[in-house]
C-alpha cells in the first residue's frame, strides 16, 4: 500500500507536533527539577550555614570558658602567692632575731679598719632572744677589732626595744656600718654604745 503525499505530510507533522510536545514537557521537566535542586540545595546551604553558625558559636563560648578559667586561676595564683609572702613576712616576725652570715661579713668589713681604735661598752635586755642576739653582736664586733669595754644586762620596769646607738660622734662609724648591713637602729642620747632591747612587737 502506497501512502499519498498527504498522508505523509500528516504523518510528518504529526510526528513534528508529538517532539514538540516532548520537547515542552521535557523542558517543563527539567526546569521543575532544577527549581527542586535548587530549593533543596539552598536548603541544605541554609542549614550548613546555621549549623557552622552554631558551631562557631559554640567554639567561641567555648574559647570564653577557657578565657575565663585562665583568669580564675591567675586570681588564685595571685591570690595563693600574696597570702604566700604574708605568711612569710609573719614569720619573719616571729623568728628570733639574729645576724646572717652576710651582714657578720659587711660589719667586719667596714670596721676591721677601726680595729683596736674604738671602745664601746654595751648594755642589752634580760630577755633569752634579747640576750642571744646581742651575744651575736658583740661577738662580730669583736671579730671587727672593736673593743668590747663593758657589757650590762639592763634590768627595767617597762620594756624598751629594737636596737639603740648612742648619739655621741665617735660611734658613727658602727651606725654605718650598721646601715650598709641593713641592720634596724634609732639614736638617742644615752650613756654607753648600743643597747639592744627586746624584739618589737608585732604590728596587728
Amino acid at each position: 500500500m502506497i501512502l499519498s503525499a498527504d498522508t505523509w505530510h500528516s504523518i510528518a507533522s504529526f510526528a513534528l507536533l508529538l517532539s514538540l510536545a516532548v520537547g515542552v514537557i521535557s523542558s517543563a521537566i527539567i526546569v521543575y527539577t532544577g527549581n527542586i535542586k535548587e530549593k533543596r540545595f539552598k536548603q541544605e546551604l541554609s542549614q550548613n550555614s546555621i549549623e557552622l553558625g552554631e558551631t562557631m558559636l559554640e567554639l567561641g563560648n567555648t574559647k570564653l570558658e577557657v578565657e575565663q578559667a585562665k583568669l580564675e586561676t591567675a586570681k588564685n595564683n595571685k591570690i595563693a602567692k600574696t597570702a604566700e609572702l604574708e605568711l612569710e613576712k609573719l614569720r619573719i616576725k616571729l623568728r628570733n632575731r639574729s645576724l646572717t652570715a652576710k651582714q657578720c661579713e659587711i660589719i667586719v668589713s667596714s670596721l676591721s679598719k677601726f680595729s683596736g681604735k674604738l671602745q664601746i661598752s654595751i648594755k642589752f635586755a634580760t630577755d633569752d632572744e634579747s640576750s642571744e642576739y646581742a651575744e651575736q653582736i658583740i661577738s662580730v664586733l669583736k671579730d671587727s677589732g672593736i673593743v668590747i669595754k663593758k657589757v650590762l644586762k639592763s634590768f627595767t620596769w617597762s620594756p624598751q626595744y629594737g636596737i639603740i646607738i648612742s648619739n655621741d660622734p665617735e660611734f658613727s662609724i658602727i651606725k654605718n656600718a650598721f646601715k650598709k648591713a641593713k641592720i634596724d637602729f634609732t639614736t638617742a642620747d644615752i650613756d654607753f654604745g648600743i643597747f639592744i632591747g627586746s624584739k618589737p612587737p608585732i604590728d596587728p
